[in-house]
């Protein structure tokens, strides 16, 4: 799931052309916790096979802890750690940290509960905006871009989310509109009040 708008890599396609001895590589730091049906993110969103792919998944996202993991078979996890540099000379994590990213995939594990509430707040904002306009991926990734209709509203459009306490993130990412967007990332934790909130600064600003 790419960063920037959340839009998902094509990843049935991209195997359908994969010679029989290559592997993908997918970075899925923000899928790994949200798509798919168990959230085992983007290769289980797609129902694609892991026989030829590699995963690599952040700790940081939607688990909540720090650092990472690479998700391969034995054999290939015995040859990273023996031949890549960045793994014999690294410092390992912190042990809090390292509990925290345990826990945090044994509470995702073992309950779809927190995933449910985030896909129905990314769902109900999701479904508003594009009511009243607004062009959105198609994917149920907690990750919304918005565009505003004319670069001379950013500063107004951020004053009116600060005054709402919705701290709006501008960015320039490379590839991306040449004159920015916000893009906004929903948690399962935000409540209806605030949901509200963000939804009520964009719809008072298309009826403007």
């Amino acid at each position: 799931m790419f960063s920037h708008d959340g839009s998902v890599a094509p990843l049935k396609e991209y195997f359908k052309v994969l010679p029989h001895d290559a592997v993908i590589l997918v970075d899925d730091a923000h899928g790994a916790g949200v798509l798919g049906r168990t959230g085992k993110g983007t290769p289980e969103y797609l129902g694609v096979g892991r026989s030829q792919l590699i995963q690599t998944i952040a700790l940081s996202k939607a688990f909540g802890a720090y650092g990472g993991a690479v998700l391969c078979s034995d054999t290939l996890r015995q040859k990273i750690q023996t031949r890549s540099r960045l793994f014999s000379g690294n410092t390992p994590l912190p042990l809090p940290l390292a509990s925290a990213g345990l826990k945090a995939l044994e509470i995702l594990s073992s309950s779809n509960r927190l995933r449910s509430r985030l896909l129905n707040n990314v769902r109900q904002v999701k479904e508003v905006l594009e009511q009243i306009g607004w062009e959105l991926p198609g994917t149920p990734c907690p990750i919304i871009p918005l565009l505003p209709r004319n670069p001379r509203d950013v500063q107004q459009l951020k004053q009116r989310c600060l005054a709402r306490g919705i701290f709006p993130s501008f960015i320039k990412y490379p590839g991306g509109p040449a004159d920015g967007y916000f893009r906004f990332a929903l948690s399962s934790e935000h409540t209806r009040a605030q949901i509200q909130r963000l939804i009520n600064v964009f719809r008072d600003y298309a009826r403007s």
